[in-house]
């Protein structure tokens, strides 16, 4: 959970630097075994505690991580990455109402701090409740410009660019071109090393009904990502409807070479077959 790294508040790393390449490798069952055995050693350990749930995140298990973060903030309930992990695995599992709730706690714990915002403006959006979302991107973009050098740095981790990147794509969703364009652009001169930044670009040249530019702003982003499986459906999905069958089962192919049983990518080579 990266989110536990933001704040740190813990006292101890959530994984031990040689189980984190262990976890690198897929080995998180060895990981989840020895941090089981941690807390049966430590049964009184937080640090354990948060560490088996960053475990079971990693080894595909949500629920039970969902039910060890539950159990440290029982302990600790003023713990702002606990409380953002735990936002993190109910958006996983899709309880998106519970989510919105807990990061609203972890603002009020940490109201200085943009990343909480940046998470509950997302979920927000994805709940439909966009006017609420549009609000807590700016309310985040605001705190940004106002602190520091740090925060308001625009790189692909930065929370600059997630409050701007988040915005401009509600912006599209809520088909207020104008202003989309204009987040995207400065987001775009500002790192136009970042796949994702012309992935957002060719989104918005899309919704434009620009089409080959479009098409460039996505072959831009896999020239930087040869493997961004998102970059090559969406290659695919206007090769598709430029009948240009085969190139578009090649970017399917490739996107999910890249992810196996990516759903867009299944979606598109079903749609050459029909």
């Amino acid at each position: 959970q990266g989110c536990l790294s933001v704040f740190g508040d813990r006292t101890t790393p959530p994984l031990q630097s040689g189980l984190t390449g262990r976890v690198q490798l897929g080995r998180t069952e060895e990981v989840v075994a020895f941090y089981r055995q941690t807390r049966i050693d430590n049964p009184d350990s937080v640090q354990a505690l948060s560490a088996l749930a960053d475990a079971l995140i990693a080894a595909g298990r949500p629920d039970e991580a969902l039910a060890a973060y539950d159990e440290f903030l029982a302990r600790r309930p003023d713990d702002i990455g606990g409380l953002m992990a735990k936002a993190d695995t109910l958006r996983s599992l899709n309880q998106l109402e519970d989510a919105v709730l807990v990061y609203q706690r972890a603002i009020r714990l940490a109201p200085t701090q943009p990343q909480p915002l940046i998470e509950r403006a997302g979920v927000l959006a994805s709940l439909g409740r966009e006017d609420e979302a549009l609000a807590t991107y700016q309310r985040a973009i605001d705190l940004i410009e106002n602190g520091s050098e740090e925060q308001a740095d625009i790189g692909p981790r930065g929370s600059l660019y997630l409050a701007y990147t988040g915005m401009a794509r509600l912006f599209l969703s809520q088909g207020r071109i104008e202003d989309a364009a204009t987040l995207v652009q400065t987001i775009l001169e500002a790192r136009p090393d970042v796949a994702q930044v012309h992935i957002l670009a060719g989104d918005l040249a899309r919704t434009q009904g620009q089409r080959v530019q479009a098409l460039t702003a996505f072959r831009d982003a896999l020239a930087l990502a040869p493997a961004n499986a998102l970059a090559n459906v969406r290659v695919g999905d206007l090769l598709l409807e430029a009948d240009r069958l085969g190139e578009a089962r090649d970017a399917y192919e490739t996107a999910l070479g890249s992810e196996p049983g990516y759903l867009p990518a299944t979606l598109g080579l079903s749609l050459i077959h029909i």
